[in-house]
C-alpha cells in the first residue's frame, strides 16, 4: 500500500509470470497470441456473392454466422461461414412460395426447384469432400420449409444437416 503526495492510497500488484496448465509442455510462452493455423489451400474467404441478393437475405446471413462479414469459399463454392468445423449455409426461406419451399406437386416444384436444391447440395458437398471440415450446416429460416428439405435430403441420402433458425427480423 502506498501513500501519494495527494494523501491517495493505491495498491501495486506485482505482474505474476503466467501459471502453466497442469502437464503442459515447459517453456510455453503464455503472453504470446496464439498462432492461427494456416489455412487450407482451397479455402479462402471473400466479399459474398449470393445469399438471394436483398436486405433481408444480407442479414439472416449474418444472423447466422455471428456476424461474419466474409464468406467461406471452398473449391470455388459459396458458404455463409463455418463455426467449429462446420460450414454454414443460411436459407432466409419464408414459407410457401419461396424458392426453398419444394412441397408442392406443381410441375416448377418438380422439374426446377427440387432438382435444384439436390444439385446445389451435391455440389457443396462435392466442393468439400477431403478438405477436412467435419460437415455441412444449413441453417432456414422457415420451420416447414427446414422439415422438408431434411425430409428430402434424407430421402436423397445426402448428408447436410438441416436446422430451423427463426430469423430474428
Amino acid at each position: 500500500l502506498i501513500t501519494g503526495a495527494r494523501g491517495f492510497q493505491q495498491t501495486f500488484y506485482k505482474p505474476l509470470a503466467p501459471v502453466l496448465p497442469q502437464g503442459a509442455p515447459s517453456g510455453v510462452n503464455l503472453t504470446r497470441p496464439k498462432v492461427i493455423q494456416p489455412r487450407p489451400e482451397n479455402v479462402r474467404f471473400g466479399r459474398a456473392r449470393g445469399g438471394g441478393g436483398n436486405e433481408a437475405a444480407r442479414a439472416y446471413a449474418y444472423q447466422v454466422t455471428g456476424g461474419a462479414e466474409k464468406a467461406v469459399y471452398v473449391n470455388g463454392v459459396e458458404f455463409e461461414g463455418v463455426r467449429n468445423g462446420i460450414l454454414l449455409d443460411a436459407k432466409r426461406a419464408s414459407a410457401r412460395g419461396s424458392f426453398y419451399d419444394i412441397s408442392g406437386t406443381d410441375r416448377f416444384t418438380q422439374q426446377v426447384k427440387i432438382p435444384s436444391v439436390l444439385t446445389q447440395a451435391r455440389r457443396q458437398i462435392g466442393s468439400v469432400r477431403g478438405e477436412g471440415f467435419k460437415g455441412i450446416q444449413w441453417e432456414v429460416a422457415d420451420p416447414d420449409v427446414a422439415q422438408q428439405l431434411n425430409r428430402l435430403f434424407d430421402q436423397q441420402n445426402i448428408r447436410i444437416s438441416v436446422i430451423h433458425n427463426p430469423a430474428l427480423r
